[in-house]
């Protein structure tokens, strides 16, 4: 599906034609189980089905379309925006079903693109890769930090992650690309910087 289908499907979703909400959960939603399935790691594989979790993202999206919270206007745009909402359910089911003590014993460099730069933090330990282990805690991190954001903001880290520039955040979410800079340089970096415990590097 090319930039010109996928926004007139989006549109026609909009106008509430059932046959389109039909199309693009099928278009999709082989896509989306992959991704949700490649990041749950096997201690929760019997916790989490990532059919539910896929579920509950459409869900999701349809109520957003439905008051009228989403603006697509970019190539990709609609992929972003579903695999934003599907990896923030997957976070809240992860740290739902997070075990009771989390045992970091590798070194895991972790990097995410914020605002102009990237934020790099590091976790000390014994090896080079991290495990599968780690990338779940990482995924619990982020859901944690989710919370403390207004739906906005939730929007915004969401599309970021998903690989969304400045911009095209900026005009998704009808604001100024100042205004979401200084939310990734004032509020997420200090946040992320004081929940792994050490400074962030631009």
């Amino acid at each position: 599906m090319d930039e010109h289908d996928s926004i007139d499907l989006f549109a026609r979703v909009r106008e509430g034609e059932s046959e389109a909400q039909f199309e693009l959960f099928d278009h999709y939603v082989v896509r989306l189980l992959g991704l949700v399935r490649k990041r749950i790691s096997p201690q929760f594989a019997r916790r989490i089905e990532a059919e539910d979790v896929v579920q509950s993202a459409y869900r999701s999206f349809f109520s957003g379309v439905q008051d009228d919270r989403f603006v697509l206007q970019n190539s990709g745009d609609l992929w972003r925006l579903l695999a934003a909402i599907t990896m923030n359910k997957l976070h809240r089911q992860l740290e739902r079903n997070k075990a009771a003590k989390r045992s970091v014993n590798r070194e895991c460099s972790i990097q995410l693109q914020l605002g102009d730069s990237s934020c790099t933090f590091s976790v000390d330990a014994v090896a080079s890769e991290p495990t599968p282990e780690d990338e779940v805690a990482l995924s619990e991190e982020i859901g944690l930090l989710m919370d403390s954001f207004d739906s906005a903001q939730q929007t915004m880290f969401e599309l970021r992650l998903a690989g969304a520039t400045i911009d095209e955040i900026a005009t998704q979410m009808q604001c100024s690309e100042r205004t979401v800079r200084r939310f990734f340089d004032q509020k997420v970096k200090p946040m992320l910087a004081s929940r792994f415990g050490v400074p962030a590097t631009s």
